[in-house]
């Protein structure tokens, strides 16, 4: 760009001559200076090669602000002197001009201003820019989110069934906290759901029914523990039903005379209050009295007395009554574990004691080798009624009437063993007969 003067030189002067043969041209004849000028050429927005493009910067909140350049096209050169204060910042959410570089986080506009197209202007003098040729940038500063998590529940609780209440149900939900650096607020992004939860059903209530599934939304107020109350309400259905119990009677001690066992029902009705779980048992009868038989040779404990069940809460149960049978004594007959005795002489020789003369039951016999107890290899302790030993029987001899039978009353001992209870018996009367005799000959 610029304006010059221009004058025919001597070649220039030598080739007119030539045009034109008629005149002769000289330095002298040919005079005048005339001026060249060269203007500067309006770039095309179109053109990148003669553009100049803002580059894109990034930062963080909080952080120094970059140094902002621009990128020339191919034909035009970078002033190199360009600053930050070159430039405007336009805020592309309000469209509003920022002062100076800004610090907030948002996304700004930047283009050349004024002052940065004239050091544009002057080191590229050949070209006159339009404003299309100048392309702006963009310029983001990022938040500084920092991340957290927290725990939340919902409570389904259940009330209204007293102690068939079910147990309250605790959900859990995590939330995504993200913190912004810039402004302290905090997003709350739930990382899931609530599941829907089934209400259990229970007899004899009717219920408000399930709890649907629910997902939060993002948030930035912090969430909260949530309840939800499913109540249970009472519908009293009665449910009824029978049962049967029984009374038996049992009889016993009469051997393979007993009689069989007589069993008696009665029918109870059963209301079961579904919702209560109360449940009550009413009679629909009576227990008869039953007459006990009479068996021969036997005595009984009595007949058994009719019985009327009362109502009860509480679930009734079978019951036995036992009825014994005693066989009865007849003169003469031993009783069960009874032994007949010898006869008294009234000797007792057992610890010691004396004999009629005074003498003492454990004295040598003046004729003999052994103890007076001892007879034959006996020792006088097994000797029932003897004049010396250490255990004596005072109890008077029962009648053996029915020895013969092989079998003693109501003992079931066999023969055997009543002749040799007869055998000792006798035994016991010789020992004490020949214990006199020789007394006697003692003191003859």
């Amino acid at each position: 760009m610029g304006t010059y003067d221009v004058q025919l030189s001597a070649a220039g002067i030598a080739n007119l001559n030539k045009v034109d043969p008629n005149y002769q041209y000289t330095a002298d004849s040919v005079s005048g200076v005339g001026q060249y000028t060269i203007l500067p050429a309006t770039t095309d927005p179109s053109d990148k090669s003669t553009s100049f493009s803002v580059s894109d910067a990034t930062s963080y909140y909080g952080e120094n602000s970059p140094t902002f350049v621009v990128t020339p096209g191919s034909k035009v050169k970078d002033p190199g002197n360009l600053t930050n204060d070159d430039f405007t910042f336009i805020d592309k959410v309000t469209g509003q001009v920022v002062d100076g570089v800004p610090t907030n986080v948002g996304s700004y506009e930047v283009i050349l201003n004024e002052s940065g197209k004239a050091k544009v202007a002057a080191a590229n003098p050949n070209y006159n820019f339009s404003d299309g040729s100048f392309v702006s940038g963009t310029y983001t500063i990022h938040d500084v989110i920092t991340h957290s998590q927290v725990t939340v529940t919902r409570t389904v609780h259940y009330t209204g069934a007293g102690a068939r209440t079910p147990k309250d149900v605790v959900q859990t939900l995590i939330y995504d906290v993200a913190t912004s650096k810039a402004t302290g607020v905090s997003t709350y992004t739930p990382q899931g759901s609530y599941a829907a939860v089934n209400t259990p059903e229970i007899n004899g209530f009717k219920n408000s029914g399930n709890v649907s599934e629910v997902t939060p939304t993002t948030s930035t107020s912090e969430p909260t523990d949530l309840k939800v109350t499913v109540t249970y309400t009472p519908i009293n259905e009665i449910e009824y039903s029978e049962i049967t119990v029984t009374r038996t009677i049992h009889y016993q001690g009469a051997g393979n005379k007993t009689p069989h066992d007589v069993v008696e029902t009665v029918v109870y009705k059963v209301a079961t209050n579904k919702t209560t779980g109360e449940v009550s048992y009413t009679p629909q009868g009576v227990y008869e009295a039953v007459h006990t038989p009479d068996l021969a040779g036997y005595s009984h404990s009595g007949d058994v007395a009719e019985l009327i069940p009362n109502a009860t809460m509480t679930q009734p149960e079978n019951s036995i009554v036992v009825v014994r049978y005693q066989a009865i004594k007849q003169p003469g007959e031993v009783g069960p574990g009874h032994k007949p005795e010898a006869p008294n002489t009234g000797n007792h020789g057992g610890n010691g004691g004396q004999d009629s003369n005074g003498s003492n039951g454990h004295n040598a016999h003046p004729n003999s080798g052994h103890p007076l107890g001892e007879q034959n290899g006996t020792h006088g302790s097994n000797v029932i009624n003897g004049v010396a030993g250490t255990r004596t029987t005072t109890k008077k001899n029962v009648p053996l009437t029915h020895a013969t039978q092989g079998k003693l009353p109501q003992t079931d001992e066999n023969k055997d063993q009543t002749e040799e209870m007869i055998g000792v018996s006798l035994l016991g009367m010789m020992l004490a007969l020949f214990g006199i005799k020789r007394r006697k000959h003692d003191e003859n």
